[in-house]
């Protein structure tokens, strides 16, 4: 096998350290070897100096820059460079660095799997609970010469008895349908309800429950959603999933409550000669645990360590909330370094399932490390479990920021690909350790680290492919020979006796290497075997990810065999694709911020993107913003649904219906939902319970890019940030103003908001905008109906007509479901709570600070409750202000962290237990028990860069949504110190009146706005900047009690 030889620099530290510090960057060569590709990192200017390698890769002002080959000495590299820099300009397509060099597509986003190694009635149950009445008894042997002896049993509902068995000798197991002289009323089974079953000696008792109608067809709806895409209600994935769900069942309190006695008639109901592996693993797992027995250990080189071993047990079952509550009492510091270190390793294994979410990727990170660590001295089988799974993680965020690069780029993270590079150099050496450390092990393990180093590789051609314009380039870098070391790897593992789990994503990465050579009958062909290597051993990830390679080869290849079976078409493969990410997803727990679960979907978003492509291509708008739906902000709707909010008859345990949301759709309310995905731009039309899907256009007509929207968009904000300073100094060096601005909004006018549907936005009241990534931070009451076509000069300025001058009332909602739960808990505001701080050391002072609180004590001094303002606004003492109910005002400084949006923080004061920073993060830990809350506060930049896809934030605003609040008004960019305190005594005083939050706050920007306009040309602070500063998230309703007329 052909290795690419690594050198171990501690890359990322060392990258993140010198490019934060402005000190000598990086770069990565690739070199061609005799038979292989070598990567080896050189500071820049030595690699750019010997231009010796095949590609070259660094990092310039956080922009990715990359050359092909060796370029001519004579002409400047400059000329050879290119980057995916994006022009901000409207009259041209996107372009590269260089005149020729035009990036490549996003690749379509296929993913496989690493190999993780890590009473006297035994049915009915004791105190179970059946979805199905028709229930079968399994009596337990009895001690003497007869197990199973003559007897009778009668089954009560409460003291009345119902029904009689008789159970004739050496019967142990008794069907429903076999029971004799079964009454035509049982005849369909038990009704719902509670029974006991009695001997008729008395002894051996049972209580019962039989679910109602409602609670079993919710448990296997998923079930039989995925018969119907499946075309076939025995097929055996379905028997996969519904045990699963019935084994993976929680109660009310969500502790785990499985349907042992239904899952084990499903078991039973396949011939044991036809028991594929799981069969035979559940149904002994079910039957020991009916028995009060252990489970019998299936795990290849158990530990030795129960609580460890039933983790990673727990963990192959995809139950990985069950498996991070069991490891966490052997996380803390112990003699048993062992035990330690397993538990951080395997802990950090379940997080890596969702390390596309910073937070758990960085605390993935730190438990790998503590593993590591912890492990030096531990038998081989240990190390090699950490350094593989290690090597897994890495490889993962890799693919990540692969996957995402444009949108990143866009967004002005700084260098994806280049980090995407480094983290795969690290992956690859940890592999190379853990194929070390298993030439020691059975060989088992040795196919394991084959096939991830098989998808290793196939990820690095991922990434030369996206580097590459076309096939002479793809040679130069040695493509071929990489995708040749991913087949010889792949080959390998399957000579080294692997497990099903090894032999699927062996045929998985197989698949993928056929579908990047365009070879649809090939593709196939592994992934048939793929799959069935998943579904023996009931592995939902695997199969999950092989329907979608299968659904994206149908899309992208197509395949005649689609044509045979109706069923197996694109949408449909990709409609199974998302209907296991969902369930998998749940098995994670929500937490407070729910971060954990958007880390999870977030690599699994890509999917939802082509299903909503689909079927807006089929004219199936409603349906398509359905599965939209499905992407917007789902971690905060599991938090909302999980706080057991006030809900109407319309939203259930899963959130708001659709269907239901739209026949009760307001008649004065427009929704307008953004959808930004890899190749296209859409915004849905909601009006009068009827959708639209558009797409977003350019003035020609054209469809606007995604990561052109975004990029453009980000500077628009960035140049946002203190405008007053930039005015000021344009008009010190010109003798004039900047107009461009009002051309720029009349633009995004035209895009955001098509032409068709501009007049339904003029009859509405209220326009309830759900964002999409870089959107959550557009000032949209900002933008430009009417261009002023006044030609301005001297101090004069343009004074265009706003959207928001059209009486209408504009809120930000994370989704429609999300903001249904908002809606529909219409509470009246009764109390005030403030904090001001207006003095900071080693911080500017706010001055517009005392005024504003000055305004407030004015409008709202019967209603204050608690005012905490100067030394007084501790940390801890905020803290206690979150827990009050009705509106908490907060007049600070603010800092957002775009790229770990969850220290994004207010400023207080620091005491004995807080630092200061009322982080993100400590907003999401606390109950939130106002209503309103306003952060009068000065934010510089984006409260998150790039949002995961599936677009979950989790920045201030979101902590406060998430955690109580109804309504959040904030700023989103530093507030002008003479503008902001007219804005909020505006806003108070229309507060006041009764009128809701959003409208209050477009009645006091609309006030400004004519106040300027009285002025005359004169009054600059009709800049957006001046006044648009603020938007309302959240409820539309929720208002305080309107004040008598005095």
């Amino acid at each position: 096998m052909n290795h690419c030889k690594i050198w171990s620099l501690g890359f990322l530290s060392l990258l993140t350290i010198q490019t934060a510090a402005g000190q000598e960057d990086l770069a990565i060569v690739f070199r061609l070897g005799d038979k292989d590709v070598q990567l080896e990192t050189l500071p820049r200017a030595e690699a750019l100096d010997q231009n010796s390698g095949a590609l070259t890769i660094w990092s310039q002002n956080g922009i990715d820059r990359w050359v092909i080959g060796s370029p001519d000495a004579t002409a400047p590299l400059a000329a050879a460079t290119r980057s995916f820099d994006i022009q901000m300009t409207r009259d041209s397509n996107p372009v590269a660095a260089s005149a020729d060099a035009n990036p490549r597509s996003s690749l379509d986003q296929i993913v496989g799997q690493v190999v993780i190694r890590g009473e006297g009635f035994l049915t009915p149950a004791h105190g179970g609970r059946h979805l199905d009445g028709k229930l079968t008894l399994r009596r337990r042997p009895q001690q003497g010469e007869i197990a199973f002896p003559q007897d009778s049993i009668t089954i009560y509902q409460g003291n009345n008895p119902l029904l009689e068995v008789p159970l004739a000798e050496g019967v142990a197991k008794l069907s429903w349908a076999e029971i004799p002289d079964l009454p035509q009323q049982f005849a369909d089974g038990l009704p719902p309800g509670t029974y006991s079953l009695r001997y008729a000696d008395g002894k051996n008792n049972t209580s019962f429950t039989v679910e109602d109608e409602e609670t079993a067809q919710w448990m296997l709806a998923r079930s039989e959603t995925l018969a119907d895409l499946l075309g076939e209600s025995s097929h055996p994935l379905v028997r996969v999933l519904t045990i699963g769900e019935m084994l993976s069942a929680i109660d009310e309190d969500g502790k785990p409550k499985p349907y042992l006695c239904d899952a084990l008639d499903l078991t039973e109901q396949v011939s044991k000669e036809d028991w594929a592996q799981y069969l035979r693993e559940w149904n002994d797992r079910i039957l020991r645990q009916l028995k009060g027995e252990e489970p019998a250990s299936t795990l290849e080189q158990p530990t030795g360590i129960a609580t460890i071993d039933e983790a990673r047990s727990l963990i192959l079952q995809n139950r990985w909330q069950e498996a991070t509550a069991t490891l966490q009492p052997l996380l803390q510091e112990s003699e048993d370094r062992r035990a330690q270190g397993l538990a951080n390793l395997y802990t950090a294994t379940i997080l890596s399932e969702s390390a596309a979410d910073t937070t758990a990727a960085a605390s993935a990170d730190e438990h790998f490390a503590k593993a590591i660590e912890c492990l030096q001295e531990a038998p081989a089988s240990d190390r090699f479990r950490a350094h593989n799974n290690y090597a897994n993680f890495l490889l993962l965020r890799s693919q990540d920021r692969l996957y995402n690069y444009a949108i990143q780029a866009a967004s002005g993270v700084s260098s994806p690909l280049l980090l995407s590079v480094g983290q795969w150099q690290q992956a690859r050496e940890q592999y190379e350790q853990a194929l070390q450390l298993a030439e020691s092990l059975p060989p088992g393990q040795i196919a394991a680290t084959q096939v991830n180093l098989a998808r290793a590789y196939v990820l690095l051609a991922d990434i030369v492919q996206t580097l590459c314009r076309d096939e002479a380039e793809l040679s130069s870098v040695g493509h071929d020979r990489i995708v040749e070391s991913a087949r010889q790897s792949a080959a390998a593992a399957s000579e080294n006796d692997p497990d099903a789990m090894t032999r699927g994503a062996a045929a998985e990465i197989l698949a993928h290497l056929a579908f990047r050579d365009e070879d649809a009958d090939t593709c196939r062909r592994h992934l048939q075997d793929a799959l069935k290597a998943y579904t023996a051993i009931g592995y939902l990830p695997g199969i999950e990810s092989g329907y979608r390679t299968l659904g994206m080869m149908n899309l992208r290849l197509g395949s005649s065999a689609a044509e045979q079976n109706p069923a197996d078409t694109p949408l449909n493969s990709l409609m199974i694709s998302q209907l296991l990410t969902e369930i998998l997803r749940e098995r994670f727990d929500s937490g407070r911020s729910g971060a954990m679960r958007s880390g999870f979907f977030a690599r699994r978003a890509y999917v939802n993107e082509q299903i909503v492509e689909l079927l807006i291509q089929q004219g199936d708008a409603m349906e398509a913003l359905r599965f939209a739906e499905l992407g917007k902000a789902r971690s905060l709707q599991d938090v909302l649904m999980s706080k057991n909010l006030d809900a109407s008859a319309a939203i259930d345990d899963n959130g708001p219906e659709l269907d239901e949301l739209l026949e009760h759709w307001p008649d004065d309310v427009v929704g307008l939902e953004y959808f930004l995905g890899s190749e296209n731009s859409w915004v849905f039309v909601i009006a009068a319970g009827e959708v639209q899907a558009l797409p977003l256009v350019d003035g020609d007509g054209n469809p606007i890019a995604p990561r052109q929207l975004i990029a453009e968009v980000t500077e628009f904000l960035q140049g946002m940030n203190f405008t007053a300073q930039q005015m000021l100094a344009r008009y010190q060096s010109e003798g004039r103003f900047d107009s461009s601005w009002q051309d720029a909004l009349a633009d995004y006018y035209s895009i955001l908001i098509p032409p068709s549907i501009q007049n339904q936005l003029t009859a509405a009241e209220t326009v309830v905008i759900v964002p999409h990534h870089v959107l959550h931070y557009f000032p949209f009451a900002a933008l430009v109906t009417e261009v002023d076509v006044h030609k301005a000069d001297g101090f004069e300025t343009v004074m265009p007509k706003f959207l928001i001058e059209q009486d209408l009332a504009i809120t930000y909602a994370p989704s429609l479901e999300s903001w249904a739960l908002f809606r529909d808990r219409d509470r009246r505001v009764q109390k005030v709570h403030a904090i001001g701080i207006a003095e900071f050391e080693g911080a500017a002072s706010l001055p517009g600070v005392e005024q504003d609180l000055k305004n407030l004590k004015e409008h709202f001094g019967d209603q204050m409750q608690t005012f905490v303002t100067g030394d007084q606004a501790l940390e801890s003492e905020v803290v206690k202000l979150l827990h009050q109910p009705g509106m908490l005002f907060a007049a600070t400084h603010g800092m957002n962290h775009a790229d770990a949006p969850m220290s994004s923080f207010l400023l207080c004061h620091a005491d004995e237990v807080a630092d200061g920073h009322l982080t993100a993060s400590e907003v999401f830990a606390n109950e939130v028990g106002a209503d309103v809350v306003v952060m009068s506060a000065c934010f510089s930049g984006l409260a998150d860069r790039s949002p995961l896809p599936g677009d979950d934030l989790f920045g201030l605003q979101r902590a406060f949504l998430s955690s109580g609040a109804n309504s959040v008004v904030s700023g989103q960019w530093d507030v002008y110190d003479a503008t902001g305190p007219l804005l909020m005594n505006a806003f108070f005083a229309e507060l006041n009146q009764g009128i809701p939050v959003a409208s209050a706050l477009a009645g006091a920007q609309r006030s400004f706005l004519r106040d300027r306009r009285i002025g005359g040309r004169k009054e600059v602070w009709i800049h957006p900047y001046f006044w648009s500063v603020y938007t309302a998230a959240g409820s539309d309703l929720v208002r305080f009690d309107a004040k008598p007329e005095r």
